[in-house]
């Protein structure tokens, strides 16, 4: 589960079976309209899902973070989404592997702005 971003990793969430059930609909829902480039649909796809057990889907978080890293002006949106997903799970490697490219863009930008003070 620490590196899957398949839908069913959902699977081992410690949530009731039919609960899992659920989310695991909501997830490929979401991941249809993902992969039609419908990108701001599957961003309240996978929204919703999250809402549905905040405590418990860090892949939706995930999900909703690349969404959000997709759509223009949203980076700050997408990093929320990434630090959502590891509050739930902090060895979810996917969420790791988000962060770290969110934030590099932002660490190079003040490495540049010391360096021609």
């Amino acid at each position: 589960p620490n590196s899957s971003t398949e839908a069913a990793m959902i699977l081992t969430y410690s949530i009731p079976a039919s609960r899992r059930r659920e989310l695991i609909a909501m997830q490929r829902e979401a991941y249809t309209r993902y992969s039609s480039n419908r990108i701001t649909q599957a961003l309240e796809s996978y929204t919703e899902a999250y809402e549905a057990e905040p405590t418990a889907n860090y892949l939706a978080a995930y999900w909703a973070g690349l969404c959000a890293e997709r759509l223009r002006n949203r980076r700050d949106d997408a990093l929320t989404w990434a630090n959502r997903a590891l509050e739930i799970n902090p060895d979810y490697r996917p969420a790791q592997e988000l962060k770290r490219r969110l934030e590099a863009p932002a660490r190079n930008t003040q490495q540049r702005r010391r360096t021609t003070r």
